[in-house]
């Protein structure tokens, strides 16, 4: 999901509970692609209004770890590094990431418990 479709859908839909938030790259950085990933470049980024984390790479190439935690801050999520795994996606070989699938069920059991989901 792009960031552009994060805040719209959060904001304008009572559908959203949650949401877990991997590797958002930071468009003002060197490394990234605007071309193509046009939809991030002119975001700003405000409070959601369901509780989130965001989830980042110590090492991702397309976002450091304080554009990745201003992000956060700035949606009002909780923020969690994930060590240094390059950028979170299919492509870099994490596999079935088992940290991540904690970190997941962790907000799930979060949201559950306080009645959110």
């Amino acid at each position: 999901m792009t960031r552009t479709r994060v805040d719209h859908r959060t904001r304008e839909s009572g559908n959203v509970r949650a949401a877990f938030l991997v590797a958002p790259p930071d468009p003002g950085g060197s490394a990234f692609p605007a071309d193509a990933a046009a939809t991030f470049v002119s975001v700003e980024a405000q409070m959601l209004r369901c509780p989130s984390t965001v989830v980042a790479s110590a090492n991702d190439p397309y976002a450091t770890v304080t554009s990745a935690g201003a992000l956060a801050a700035a949606w009002g999520s909780d923020f969690r590094v994930a060590g240094a795994l390059g950028h979170l996606n299919a492509a870099s070989g994490i596999g079935e990431w088992s940290q991540g699938r904690r970190l997941l069920e962790g907000v799930l059991t979060s949201a559950v418990s306080t009645g959110i989901i």
